[in-house]
């Protein structure tokens, strides 16, 4: 009988062939999003620093009539 391989064997190493190749697609894109991710968080982090830095020289109290007059 040999090696031959049923239709059964050989349609399930191509669905695994065919999520492995899907596996490799979405890792590759999901690696692109991550690094996206990372810039954006440390540029996020930059504008948090300087709107808590500005805020902090901000007056707690609510300005007078006088200066609007």
């Amino acid at each position: 009988m040999g090696n031959a391989e049923t239709p059964r064997e050989k349609a399930a190493a191509e669905i695994i062939a065919a999520y492995e190749s899907e596996f490799d697609r979405l890792e590759d894109t999901w690696k692109g999003l991550e690094t996206k991710a990372q810039g954006t968080i440390t540029v996020a982090g930059v504008f948090i620093g300087f709107v808590l830095a500005f805020a902090k020289d901000l007056s707690t109290t609510t300005p007078s009539a006088a200066v609007f007059a």
